[in-house]
């Protein structure tokens, strides 16, 4: 023998689902018209809780009243996890980032036109002015 489910008894649960959750109005009562999806909707809406903890609150309620949920699982937030499962999560650790001695930073350098390198010195930057190009032109 089958348990009866939650919308062929609705019309005899709508007076304990009002006493369960009494911020449910009579409108809202209306509207879920025998969804138990719907309801877990209506007690998250009217009861300030996460659609998780609406959809655990039905469950209960139709284990209680012994009955069965046909259109369970079409609005559930994410995967189903049994209860009895823990859910543990460490602490979230910021990436190490090796540190790297000063010694052995590469010094910044700079290139003079002869093409040797030179330090760069710790003040402004200092330009070197350019020569004029030559444009195939001999000097007279």
């Amino acid at each position: 023998m089958s348990m009866p489910t939650f919308r062929d008894q609705w019309n005899q649960l709508k007076s304990k689902v009002k006493a369960k959750w009494s911020k449910l109005t009579d409108q809202d009562i209306g509207a879920i018209d025998g969804s138990s999806d719907k309801l877990a909707a209506q007690v998250k809406e009217r009861h300030c809780c996460t659609l998780d903890d609406a959809n655990r609150q039905v469950d209960q309620f139709c284990v209680d009243n012994q009955v069965a949920k046909p259109d369970a699982g079409k609005l559930r937030a994410g995967p189903v996890v049994p209860m009895t499962t823990p859910v543990t999560r460490g602490p979230a650790s910021p990436a190490k980032v090796p540190e790297v001695p000063p010694s052995t930073h590469p010094k910044p350098v700079s290139m003079q036109k002869d093409g040797k390198q030179q330090p760069e010195s710790k003040g402004r930057a200092q330009t070197v002015p350019e020569a004029e190009p030559d444009h195939g032109q001999a000097a007279e």
